[in-house]
């Protein structure tokens, strides 16, 4: 796995494991997805997630946790949006 020195590839996996349980947490009825991050007020630069142009590890780590929220809410938003009738 592709990892940056801020632990980039491990906010991706979350994502990616989740995607992945949908199914399984589906069928079982009463299941629960938990994202657990930190507090962050870190604007993201989509104009280089890489950190291509600046790299700033502080910078870095709470752009993740933002991205961490961000993918949690539209998670929230799809499942309710296929739950409604």
């Amino acid at each position: 796995m592709d990892e940056g020195p801020d632990g980039g590839a491990e906010d991706r996996s979350v994502g990616t494991l989740t995607t992945l349980l949908l199914d399984p947490l589906r069928r079982s009825g009463s299941a629960r997805v938990l994202n657990v991050t930190a507090p962050a007020t870190t604007r993201i630069d989509f104009g280089d997630l890489q950190g291509e142009r600046r790299y700033r590890p502080f910078t870095a780590f709470g752009a993740s946790k933002v991205e961490n929220l961000m993918f949690t809410f539209e998670l929230a938003r799809r499942l309710e949006a296929r739950a409604s009738p």
